[in-house]
């Protein structure tokens, strides 16, 4: 391999870094989220996410030509992390439902179906109130409780991510958990499971 081959690329910072690598690689990158997800939307939003975190460890690249694949992991595991997140709020929600029979179904007499209806729309509210909470906490904190409860990160992928130890990160789960509490009253909520 030449010396010139294992110089760091070099792109502007900033804006203009950005500007530049959505020029090149914008379009490819947006079809093949579109491919992934199916949703035009979706692919727009996720391309934006995925050129920020680009321009964020642009400086960790080293050849030119691996740009392209470098951009193409990255927009993989934004979207795998945006499939991972919309499958955890859709399986709570759907233990939420699971207790509500359906119309037409045998169960419970009409007051206990408005009232476990009730209680699903009172959790949902719940966990929004939740990860607006989650938002408020310092970034220390609050980046542990998104990479483990948003994302579905293990420790040992947080901890290397953030160059913290294992148990590092559970202490700070444990205090973003123990925040959380003061924040929503006194209540444990959903993120009371086990680390």
């Amino acid at each position: 391999m030449t010396r010139e081959k294992r110089e760091r690329v070099s792109l502007p910072r900033g804006r203009s870094g950005l500007d530049e690598l959505v020029r090149r690689h914008g379009e490819a990158v947006r079809a093949y989220i579109l491919k992934l997800t199916g949703n035009h939307d979706t692919a727009d939003d996720l391309s934006q996410d995925v050129f920020i975190k680009a321009l964020e460890t642009f400086h960790n690249v080293r050849e030119i030509e691996k740009v392209r694949s470098w951009l193409f992991s990255i927009s993989y595991h934004v979207t795998i992390d945006w499939i991972r997140r919309r499958s955890a709020d859709k399986r709570l929600l759907r233990t939420i439902e699971a207790r509500t029979p359906a119309d037409g179904e045998a169960g419970p007499s009409p007051i206990r179906a408005l009232i476990r209806s009730e209680e699903a729309a009172l959790a949902r509210r719940r966990l929004d109130s939740l990860w607006i909470d989650v938002e408020t906490l310092p970034p220390i904190y609050r980046d542990v409780m998104k990479y483990r409860y948003r994302k579905g990160w293990s420790l040992d992928a947080i901890s290397a991510f953030m160059g913290a130890r294992k148990g590092n990160v559970k202490v700070r789960l444990f205090r973003a958990r123990k925040m959380l509490s003061r924040m929503q009253g006194g209540r444990r909520g959903i993120f009371r499971a086990a680390v």
